[in-house]
């Protein structure tokens, strides 16, 4: 529930279209509510109130009916308007929550993508986001309207027989003890659909990018296995969550079966009794009110489902944007005006994992206009040394500086901003190769 609320105050720069589509929706559900009333009293006022002259009758049953048909129009159009402004809420605010977390994946840190895989973020960043933009589009605000559809229903239910009214009301607690069981086992499904998504998105990740290993060591049969595996818990897991969601509709309907038959049970026995607390258009009436009211019901019985279903989603990314940045920038960085190009190892001890020491007592010093060649075998530590200058990763122990100044007092931007890198393994960008030289720097044109 905490990650829930997180996910909402997102909403808060909006609380003004939010405001106007809550009035919207509160309109909306007192005006088309209102509607099974009107069927009540064209039944008993106009088609059975005999006692009365027919072009009374008739005067109020054409009155009524233009009433109803006003009345459910204007709702209609109401409620169009509604879902497309709510709509639009929710895309803002999904809009937002995707910028910050491809801008945290920005900030991390090196060592955050050595221990992540990049299928693990693609998910984060694209299928998490678009199971959370399904819960805030439809499933936030659509709750609160079918809520307040719900609450409506009752009340008038509730005005027109208090009776009939309790009959239906019985049937609720068992509907709603057995949708929370039912969310329960929805929630720990979908934690294991993620969860194997996740690692199938990696794998995919890892042998499209090995793909000439794969093939120049012929393993395409172990491959195919091993993604035949994972792909086969996958389908296990959405089979579950597909098993226990496909409960709520049937549920539901049964539900409105039984309070159709609780009506017509109590209702018909009252109104063949002669009973005064009943009259025909408040039994017709009641019959449309089963209908409306099983609706919205099944409604959130649905979001319900998906409320857990985006659960998951939700714990994954702020996961995400909690991850602890560590390499944070000083408080006051030094900005030197100009680097020579001086750079020195003093003492430095480094590990990946706080356990292996890739470097031990490393100490060289290079002045401006000097050239260094560093020649080892594969993981004595070349690219580290690289990535150490370019503060990719903090030292354990001594420093790395550049014109004397540690590494750690620039900011990063400035820091990297100064230094040129020919990598080892160069990554090419979607684009021409001006735009991989530019790689989005501002003010660098084609003469340049």
């Amino acid at each position: 529930m905490k990650m829930a609320k997180r996910l909402l105050a997102y909403s808060l720069p909006y609380w003004r279209w939010l405001t106007l589509a809550f009035v919207l929706i509160m309109f909306t559900s007192l005006a088309i509510n209102f509607l099974p009333v009107l069927i009540q009293r064209i039944t008993d006022q106009s088609l059975m109130n005999l006692d009365a002259p027919v072009d009374t009758r008739l005067d109020l049953l054409m009155k009524l009916s233009v009433l109803y048909i006003s009345i459910a129009g204007i709702g209609h159009v109401v409620r169009y308007f509604q879902a497309l402004l709510t709509a639009w809420i929710g895309q803002k605010i999904i809009y937002d929550l995707r910028l910050e977390v491809f801008r945290k994946v920005l900030r991390m840190q090196q060592a955050y993508f050595d221990k992540t895989a990049v299928g693990t973020l693609m998910t984060r960043v694209t299928s998490d986001i678009e199971r959370l933009q399904h819960f805030v589009t439809e499933g936030v605000v659509g709750t609160i309207a079918d809520l307040f559809m719900l609450l409506g229903i009752m009340g008038y239910m509730i005005y027109i027989s208090p009776i009939l009214s309790l009959a239906i009301f019985a049937t609720l607690p068992v509907l709603f003890a057995f949708m929370f069981f039912v969310n329960a086992r929805l929630r720990d499904a979908n934690r294991d659909i993620r969860d194997r998504q996740s690692r199938l998105n990696a794998f995919l990740q890892e042998a499209l990018t090995g793909m000439t290993t794969i093939q120049l060591f012929n393993r395409e049969a172990s491959t195919m296995e091993e993604f035949d595996d994972r792909h086969t818990r996958l389908r296990s897991a959405y089979f579950d969550e597909v098993r226990w969601f496909s409960l709520y509709f049937p549920t539901v309907e049964g539900g409105q079966a039984l309070a159709v038959l609780l009506i017509l049970a109590v209702g018909g026995l009252m109104l063949l009794q002669g009973s005064e607390a009943i009259t025909l258009g408040i039994f017709v009436a009641f019959l449309a009110y089963i209908r409306d009211f099983f609706r919205p019901l099944g409604s959130l019985s649905d979001k319900a489902g998906s409320f857990q279903i985006a659960m998951a989603s939700i714990e994954r990314v702020f996961a995400l944007l909690d991850t602890e940045e560590e390499l944070n920038d000083p408080a006051e960085p030094i900005a030197p005006d100009r680097i020579a190009g001086s750079i020195a190892f003093n003492n430095v001890w480094f590990a990946y994992n706080d356990e292996n020491w890739v470097i031990k007592e490393l100490s060289f010093a290079v002045e401006p206009g000097q050239v260094l060649a560093v020649v080892g075998a594969t993981g004595a530590g070349k690219s580290t040394i690289i990535n150490l200058i370019g503060r990719f990763y903090d030292v354990q122990q001594g420093s790395v500086s550049i014109e004397g100044i540690d590494v750690r007092q620039f900011s990063k931007h400035d820091l990297r901003a100064r230094l040129g890198y020919v990598f080892q393994d160069p990554f090419i960008f979607t684009g021409t190769v001006a735009d991989n030289i530019a790689l989005q720097t501002p003010g660098i044109g084609p003469a340049d």
